[in-house]
């Protein structure tokens, strides 16, 4: 029994690289996003917090 040849461009085919995980890139991407915003968001609260402070304790000079 003689099977005929598969093409060479079939055969490379099987060897292409696949995302096992769909949508994973895009899903860690969102939330390190998401990360981001949160670590901004309470370093500027942070630094308001330590303006207010600092006038506070200025306002009587």
């Amino acid at each position: 029994m003689s099977r005929n040849k598969m093409p060479a461009s079939e055969r490379a085919k099987q060897f292409m690289p696949f995302s096992a995980l769909k949508g994973l890139p895009e899903a860690l991407a969102r939330a390190e996003r998401e990360v981001e915003q949160e670590k901004a968001m309470e370093t500027k609260g942070d630094a308001d917090m330590e303006y207010k402070e600092y006038l506070a304790h200025n306002e009587n000079d």
